[in-house]
């Protein structure tokens, strides 16, 4: 029997969010017998940890590059070196830490993936400046390249020849366990008594607490909802460094009794059930996971125009500009303030390409494939 191919996945953090779901999305339903996924750990844990660990996975700490990054990278070095890999995928929001890939490089690894997961740089004059720096080297350090998106892969790679495609990186489907989120009616009218919300008219929103996120916005939204329709509460799922501030914002306006907190969860797909719509007024988006499980809720949903179009996989999604007033939403969650027809959406996600079952298999085939290649 062949050995398993041996990939070692960066991108993991503490917090639950879109890439870490990607991940881990993927390396639940890839088969270990083929594929033999390790973890690199920069922080004092990361998400999934103990599920990783169930499953299988190794998981290796490294000093965090901000701490260190000379530390860092000898780190990196020495464990490619100590295992012996055979493809590093590196899943990145911008260009601002591309040590993995220099490691890589460095340590004569064959297969190296650069993964775009984002559209614009996060927030912070260094990271941009590192973004724009190092950008060119992504293209030089990694042979393979994959992007969530077009818009996604435009940004950090641009339009270059690549070995994986003749003018643009492989798309690969930010793909979810769809039947987790099919609609379920009885599961809606559970949830929403549970949350005391039965008879709510309730947006939802899932996401860090962050600045890409928007929350601010989003806020000054539900602000002007509830003087309309006082029977409406706000769904707020996530944890992150601005929460506190957004709690002290929902105070100050008075809207304490009708904004949720409800942290992170490991049941979203449960909670999305009980939503009437959902929104995502992000400042920048690759291809948000969290849209494609709302879709596939059978949720009206409406994300902001900075956000990739390639979202809308059920044609249930609408694009709103963030440089308009809120009424330009209000309006638009309102128009399904009486409810809709709950659509059954799965057969859509599945034909779409975004059923993790089928776009594992095409990444093991990647995978496999690519590291044949480089063998030869």
């Amino acid at each position: 029997m062949n050995k398993p191919i041996k990939v070692l996945q960066f991108g993991m953090t503490y917090n639950a969010g879109g890439v870490e779901s990607f991940i881990m999305n993927y390396f639940r339903n890839l088969n270990p017998n083929r594929i033999k996924t390790d973890f690199i750990n920069m922080y004092s844990s990361i998400a999934y940890q103990e599920e990783i660990k169930e499953l299988g996975g190794e998981i290796y700490n490294v000093t965090h590059f901000m701490k260190n990054p000379i530390k860092n990278y000898v780190q990196i070095k020495r464990l490619i070196r100590k295992n012996n890999y055979d493809i590093i995928h590196v899943n990145m929001l911008s260009a601002a830490y591309i040590s993995p890939l220099l490691a890589a490089k460095r340590c004569g690894v064959k297969c190296i993936i650069a993964h775009s997961h984002n559209s614009s740089s996060p927030p912070g004059i260094l990271r941009k400046f590192l973004h724009y720096l190092n950008r060119r080297n992504v293209k030089r350090y990694a042979n393979y390249h994959l992007a969530c998106s077009n818009v996604a892969g435009d940004w950090l790679f641009g339009k270059v020849r690549l070995k994986t495609n003749k003018s643009k990186p492989l798309l690969i489907n930010n793909a979810i366990e769809s039947e987790k989120f099919q609609f379920n009616p009885n599961t809606r009218r559970d949830i929403r008594a549970v949350l005391g919300i039965k008879d709510k008219f309730v947006i939802g929103h899932v996401g860090r607490f962050s600045e890409q996120k928007n929350h601010e916005f989003l806020i000054d939204i539900f602000k002007d909802i509830i003087i309309r329709k006082s029977n409406s509460v706000l769904l707020l799922i996530g944890k992150g460094d601005m929460e506190e501030r957004i709690r002290k914002k929902v105070i100050s306006l008075g809207l304490e009794g009708s904004v949720l907190f409800l942290g992170e969860r490991s049941d979203i797909h449960t909670i999305m059930q009980a939503m009437d719509v959902f929104v995502l007024p992000s400042l920048y988006e690759g291809l948000p996971v969290v849209a494609i499980e709302a879709q596939a809720s059978g949720l009206k949903c409406f994300l902001s125009d900075s956000i990739a179009r390639d979202s809308d996989i059920t044609g249930d999604v609408e694009f709103i500009t963030l440089n308009g007033s809120t009424e330009d939403w209000v309006k638009k969650l309102l128009h399904y303030y009486k409810g809709y027809e709950r659509q059954d959406t799965l057969n859509k996600i599945i034909d779409k390409g975004y059923d993790i079952k089928n776009s594992a298999a095409w990444l093991e085939k990647l995978y496999i494939t690519i590291s044949r290649e480089e063998a030869n």
